[in-house]
C-alpha cells in the first residue's frame, strides 16, 4: 500500500471519528461540550467536527497530488478515494439533516447523485 492510499484510508478513519463525534450521545454519559457565543451559539463539539471535516477534506487534495506527482496512481486508490469522498460528505449531510441543522431535502438530492457518480466511476474503471 503506497502513501497516497494510506492517506485515503486515514480519511476513512477520520470519517468514522466524525460520525462518532456527531452521533454519540455525550450528554447521556455526563459529558458536556462548552458553547461559544459565535453565530448565535455553537458547541465545541461542532467546532471540533468542523476541524476534522476540513482536515479530512485536505487529505483528499494531498493524496491526489502525491499520487500524481510520484506516479503512484492505482485502481485501488482511485476507487478508495471515491468511496472516502462519498462517505465523508454524505455521512455529514445525513447526520446534520437528522439533527435538523439543514433541510432534509439536501441529502435526499445529494446522496443519490453521488452514488450515481460512484457507479459511473466504477464502470469507467472497468473500461480502462
Amino acid at each position: 500500500m503506497n502513501l497516497p492510499t494510506k492517506i485515503t484510508v486515514l480519511r476513512l478513519v477520520l470519517t468514522v471519528v466524525l460520525i462518532i463525534l456527531l452521533c454519540f450521545p455525550f450528554y447521556d454519559v455526563g459529558a458536556q461540550f462548552p458553547t461559544y457565543n459565535v453565530l448565535g451559539g455553537i458547541s465545541l463539539q461542532y467546532i471540533i467536527a468542523g476541524v476534522i471535516f476540513i482536515v479530512a477534506s485536505l487529505t483528499d487534495f494531498v493524496d491526489g497530488y502525491l499520487a500524481r506527482k510520484n506516479n503512484q496512481v492505482t485502481n485501488t486508490g482511485k476507487m478508495l478515494d471515491a468511496i472516502a469522498d462519498k462517505a465523508l460528505v454524505n455521512s455529514v449531510l445525513i447526520i446534520l439533516a437528522g439533527q435538523n441543522m439543514i433541510s432534509a431535502i439536501i441529502p435526499v438530492i445529494v446522496v443519490p447523485v453521488s452514488y450515481t457518480h460512484l457507479r459511473a466511476h466504477e464502470t469507467l474503471s472497468d473500461l480502462v
